[in-house]
């Protein structure tokens, strides 16, 4: 292979379905910093985006024919999304049968076996890519052993799969900002958030609850790393000015878990005054940590905080491990709510021992203490404790990761097979939708705040779906076994034919 420089490395996002919450799409925010990482220590970095190409298998495969890269990293973060890299990784190595292929996130990690097993996949990276994928890079391009890289998976030459110790944490206020140079910006748009004007972005790694559910505090060893409250004003602001973008979904899972963040974020976004919207993520406690913060949070372009109610149940919020109670998310409604801040409440339902009384009762109560509600179905995700429970108890009978969307059911409830849940849930989750007070007022033309009512309507619209049982069409969407079939031999030939 060649040098350092001169040795083409491709990070490939390929095309998957977009979740229908948001019907959108956004640069992954991992890709942006390890694209970010790897071109600031010299390597000869692209980025394809199959999420956003009009016709993705074939764009895909023109690519590669033309671009021919060396090693390609490929994304495997969400479950549901599983088949999409290994598709990915099939096409590459039908075309490309040398170049090395690495796959990286967090269903890869929990699954790492069954990634290497397919034969498609020349390594695993295990946790954060940064160092990990730097090193693996260095290895194969002067033939090192990978037994030094740390915090990888591989298969070795007796065949026996060798897993690395990981690295070291990294400083993330040592990274560059993400390469959203590499992407193509003017494709993305989230339109519940205002189109074009939205783009989702992460200021942080990790959690330090532990939440039976979370994939994420799972990955992350239960730790949380947040850039400084600064650095996050300032790279809204640079994204406000140099993109144009000014709706943001912050992905931090909880960005308000600390104070004096909170509080060096707020003076930095006076100063600098970007002209910004923000949806945070964050817990009942954080709200009530930083009361005295909510107004300001308002001013600074705070306009939704979305928090997790999960169950009305306090035994099933034991269960999940979680750390409020209904008293806490009351009063961080109130204090929200007295900042005219949006509350966006979580609900989780569709454990083994939930009942239709549970998802009624929780329901009821986001409807009339929330503004928005984000329904959720409970979903055991492969590396959660949730996932060891629902194995051990025998419970978990889907097998199909592509319907572990959050939208279906996936193993049986209290009273319900898992067919009878799902029909269930999605009366019962798309009435609520449509029929709560505060969506229908927001719908229609009552509520003052734009933002609001354009996803309340896409909102509606999913709730309507739900009850008739009519699921969204994606416009990109092809499966790769139709490409395969009806496209892959001509593009091939029409390439070869120059």
């Amino acid at each position: 292979m060649s040098n350092k420089l001169a040795a083409k490395i491709c990070l490939i996002d390929p095309l998957h379905k977009v979740w229908e919450f948001f019907r959108g799409y956004t640069p992954s925010p991992g890709m942006a910093a390890l694209a970010a990482y790897l071109e600031r220590e010299g390597y000869n970095i692209s980025v394809f985006d199959g999420t956003v190409a009009d016709h993705p298998w074939r764009d895909l495969h023109t690519y590669l024919l033309r671009e021919r890269p060396d090693i390609v990293g490929l994304t495997s973060q969400i479950t549901m999304l599983h088949k999409d890299p290994i598709n990915a990784a099939r096409l590459i190595r039908s075309v490309l049968p040398d170049t090395k292929i690495v796959v990286g996130g967090m269903h890869a990690a929990a699954l790492y076996e069954d990634h290497l097993h397919t034969g498609l996949f020349d390594a695993v990276v295990m946790w954060e890519g940064e160092v990990s994928m730097a090193r693996l890079i260095d290895a194969w391009l002067s033939g090192g052993d990978l037994a030094q890289v740390p915090g990888i998976a591989y298969i070795n030459a007796e065949n026996r799969i060798v897993q690395t110790p990981l690295p070291d944490p990294l400083d993330i206020t040592t990274l560059p900002r993400p390469a959203f140079h590499l992407f193509p910006m003017e494709k993305y748009s989230i339109p519940a958030l205002g189109g074009k004007l939205a783009l989702a972005m992460t200021f942080s790694r990790g959690c330090p609850f532990k939440c039976t559910f979370c994939p994420d505090t799972h990955f992350w060893k239960h730790t949380m790393r947040q850039l400084p409250g600064e650095e996050v004003a300032e790279q809204l602001k640079w994204i406000d000015m140099d993109y144009d973008r000014h709706v943001f979904y912050v992905g931090d899972d909880n960005f308000l878990h600390d104070e004096q963040r909170v509080e060096d974020f707020l003076r930095a976004m006076e100063r600098l005054k970007p002209n910004v919207a923000l949806w945070l993520q964050t817990t009942c406690d954080s709200v009530i940590r930083n009361k005295h913060q909510m107004k300001r949070l308002k001013k600074a372009g705070v306009y939704q905080i979305m928090m997790g109610i999960e169950t009305v149940s306090p035994d099933v919020l034991k269960r999940y491990q979680k750390t409020h109670n209904l008293n806490k998310f009351e009063e961080a409604v109130r204090l929200v709510d007295e900042a005219q801040i949006i509350v966006f409440g979580m609900l989780v339902w569709g454990r083994w021992d939930d009942t239709h009384a549970d998802l009624k009762a929780t329901l009821n109560y986001l409807s009339k203490n929330t503004d928005v509600i984000a329904p959720n179905v409970a979903t055991p995700y492969p590396g959660t404790k949730f996932y060891e429970e629902a194995k051990a108890l025998g419970v978990l009978l889907e097998t199909d990761w592509e319907r572990f969307d959050q939208m279906r059911p996936v193993m049986p409830t209290a009273e319900y097979s898992m067919e009878e849940a799902e029909a269930v849930y999605g009366s019962e989750v798309g009435k609520a939708l449509m029929l709560n007070p505060r969506t229908i007022r927001g719908t229609l033309f009552l509520h003052k705040h734009p933002l609001l009512k354009t996803y309340l309507r896409q909102f509606f619209k999913m709730g309507y779906r739900l009850a008739i049982k009519k699921p969204w069409v994606q416009k990109n969407w092809q499966p790769f076994e139709e490409y395969i079939r009806k496209e892959f031999r001509v593009v091939d030939q029409k390439f070869k034919n120059g």
